[in-house]
This record gives structure tokens, C-alpha cells and sequence, in this order.
């Protein structure tokens, strides 16, 4: 067979020539591309400008097709290996941490109370700033109001305020630090709440509160020391609804996983709380 293709006026080293002008223009420039299509339409060959032989021309022709196609394999090679490097690194999911509030139970043995920084319960209870004992924490108990007005107590009185219900009050005792570190011998259990629930627990304190017509609460009488104050409480105390019940409604009311139901000494509410350590 020979080299030439006659018939079609166009040898095999030209059309690998015109094939290669194309491909090879994308480095040799506009001008040299130009001038290879134009002979190629022509039917002729495009000019050696150098003088040399056609199969030189093919050879780099053929050089720069193979140049071309190389760079495209790495091109592709890059993009395939980068594509790769980006689908295997792992989402970061950035989650916001609700914030986190804190109150206190304290166990004094026979009665447990709330306490909680007194900056949040003169944001809540504004009407109390006035005659609130100044503290960093404020603990809350309630109780029976004719029992907490007499010192030193007798069985007498205890026996009649579990036995027979009696107006109640609110004892609001100041500290000077945090619960957990001011009492050394109490039981302090730290309870954390959402927003949401700590501003409930302060709303359920706020509600025990009796209010007098002018709707602010009502003092019973002046602290005797400067640590602490009493106010008329909401409520009937007696056997199944103690100090201890009241706590247990307050965290109740704030979400907290216990339940105030059969809760009448400290330690009917203790043993809940310590199990939620």
C-alpha cells in the first residue's frame, strides 16, 4: 500500500499533520494554528519555516500532542486526588451549649431549703430588694410560720404543726458565698437547671410569697440579725405538705427529675436528689 492516499488527494502524513496543527496550536499560539487549518483546507502542506522535512513537522506535531495529552492525565489526576482529599474529611458540627444555672438544696436534717444568688431574686422579686439581708445567696425555707417566730421551739409546737394545718412562712436566710462552701457539715446537693427552668423555680418562690393589698410581700416581722428576714408564706402547712414538700414542688416546677409526691421528711427528698449525682 503506499504511503500516499491518491483518491483523496491528501497523504496520511498530512492529515496526522493537520490533526496535530490543532491539537498542537493550543501551545503554539493563534498565528501557528492558523496558518496549519489554513493549508488544510487547502489541500497542501503546511509550510516547513525552517525548511525541514515533513517528518519532522509530524514528530513535533505528534510531540506536542503527547505533551498536551499528559498534562491533561495529571490535570485529571490532581483534580481526581483533590475531590477525594475533600470528601473524606469529616463534618465539624458546631453546636451551641445551652446556658447552665444553678440552685441549691441544703439538708439540715429535719428540713431542707432553696437557695439560690440573691441577684437573681431581686431581678424576679424586685419588691423584696428593700428588705432583702444582704448576701451573695439567699436560702429559702418554708414552714410554719408560729414555729419559726419562737425561739427554741418545744415538741408541742412541732407536734401541732404536722398534726394540724397552720399558716405557713418564708425564712430568707443571707450567705456570704455559694452553699456548697459555706456550709461545711450540711448536705449541699447542686442542681443545674436550663434557662427556662431556673427562671420557673424563681417564679414558684416568687408565688409562695403572700402579697398584701398592695401586692408586695408581707413582712412578718424585722430580721433580729441582719442575715435574715420572714414573710408571709402561701399556703397551709401540715403533715403532707412540709418544708421538704415545698422544695420538691420547686424543682418539680423547674423540670427537675423528682417527684414531690410522699414527700414529707429530708430524706424522702435526699434520697431522690442522690440518686441524680
Amino acid at each position: 500500500m503506499s504511503i500516499h492516499d491518491t483518491g483523496r488527494g491528501t497523504s496520511i502524513f498530512n492529515r496526522q499533520e493537520n490533526r496535530a496543527a490543532g491539537i498542537g496550536s493550543w501551545f503554539a499560539g493563534p498565528k501557528t494554528a492558523l496558518s496549519a487549518r489554513s493549508a488544510a483546507e487547502a489541500g497542501r502542506e503546511p509550510d516547513a519555516p525552517d525548511g525541514r522535512c515533513h517528518s519532522q513537522a509530524f514528530l513535533m506535531a505528534s510531540h506536542l500532542e503527547y505533551r498536551f495529552l499528559g498534562r491533561l492525565l495529571l490535570a485529571m489526576a490532581i483534580c481526581s486526588s483533590m475531590a477525594v482529599g475533600c470528601a473524606s474529611v469529616p463534618e465539624v458540627h458546631i453546636q451551641d451549649h445551652a446556658v447552665e444555672y444553678t440552685a441549691y438544696v441544703v439538708n439540715h436534717g429535719r428540713h431542707t431549703g432553696l437557695a439560690v444568688t440573691r441577684s437573681a431574686v431581686v431581678d424576679a422579686m424586685p419588691q423584696l430588694a428593700a428588705n432583702l439581708p444582704t448576701g451573695e445567696y439567699l436560702e429559702f425555707g418554708w414552714g410554719d410560720a408560729q414555729y419559726q417566730q419562737v425561739r427554741g421551739p418545744g415538741s408541742a409546737l412541732a407536734l401541732r404543726a404536722v398534726l394540724w394545718p397552720t399558716d405557713s412562712a418564708l425564712h430568707l436566710i443571707a450567705l456570704p458565698e455559694s452553699p456548697s462552701k459555706y456550709y461545711q457539715i450540711n448536705e449541699v446537693v447542686t442542681v443545674t437547671l436550663s434557662e427556662t427552668g431556673y427562671h420557673a423555680l424563681l417564679d414558684f418562690m416568687a408565688d409562695s410569697f403572700e402579697r398584701s393589698v398592695n401586692g408586695r410581700p408581707r413582712l412578718l416581722t424585722l430580721p433580729e440579725y441582719s442575715s435574715s428576714a420572714l414573710y408571709a408564706g402561701q399556703g397551709r402547712f401540715h403533715l403532707f405538705n412540709t418544708c421538704n414538700t415545698w422544695v420538691a414542688r420547686g424543682l418539680e416546677r423547674a423540670g427537675y427529675p423528682v417527684s414531690s409526691r410522699w414527700v414529707v421528711t429530708a430524706d424522702d427528698l435526699m434520697s431522690q436528689l442522690r440518686k441524680q449525682r
